[in-house]
């Protein structure tokens, strides 16, 4: 069913997702072709999914206002962990602004939360929330948390229970274990490591999408 609800136009798509699944979709709302099997979906005015992306076992789905998903994304989570229960499990959140570009691999099986006009920009990145645990011999899960006024560089490696503080910059080919402590920062390397402060209009900016 969601193969063929995702060939619909747009006008009678959001109709079928509202009455069939009880989605809350605005009427500015715009959804490509997309495989979108996912328990609940609030897109708010102004926001994006576009072409080819696939979102797989979601508990929810969240877009806040003139947040965008680009093309050829894929964003899912282990059946293991999206019928948990867990309120964070099996969770992709934009914040207003926020956006995703193209061929990037999200697993929200622990949750993935985005703030205000942060950018998943360039392609390739890939965001873990769920691992095996050596020691007990079963897997876990641990949300991933991105600050606001954030830019994340191509294939970035951010591993499961992450934070990235507000106004920060992840360089091209990261990898992000742990918690970044600071503010404002520039991160690169192999684990990520602050390098120098950043500022600049991006960090200011009203809207989102940045030309």
């Amino acid at each position: 069913m969601h193969v063929f609800i995702a060939m619909l136009p747009i006008r009678i798509k959001r109709s079928a997702y509202r009455h069939l699944f009880g989605w809350e979709i605005d009427d500015t709302a715009r959804i490509g072709f997309s495989i979108m099997n996912v328990r609940d979906v609030y897109l708010g005015p102004n926001t994006r999914i576009g072409h080819f992306s696939v979102f797989m076992n979601l508990q929810r789905l969240h877009l806040a206002n003139n947040s965008r998903i680009g093309q050829w994304n894929w964003c899912s989570a282990a059946p293991l962990f999206s019928s948990s229960g867990q309120n964070e499990a099996a969770t992709l959140v934009l914040g207003e602004h926020a956006a995703i570009t193209i061929r990037h691999y999200l697993d929200c099986s622990g949750g993935i939360s985005i703030g205000a006009f942060s950018v998943f920009g360039g392609v390739k990145s890939t965001v873990l929330t769920h691992q095996v645990d050596t020691v007990e011999s079963r897997q876990t899960t641990s949300p991933v948390q991105i600050g606001e006024y954030c830019f994340i560089g191509s294939d970035v490696r951010i591993t499961s229970g992450s934070q990235i503080p507000d106004r920060c910059i992840v360089a091209m080919g990261a990898v992000v274990a742990g918690q970044l402590a600071e503010e404002g920062m520039l991160y690169g390397g192999v684990p990520a490591k602050p390098i120098k402060p950043v500022e600049g209009e991006f960090f200011k900016r009203s809207v989102g999408f940045v030309r």
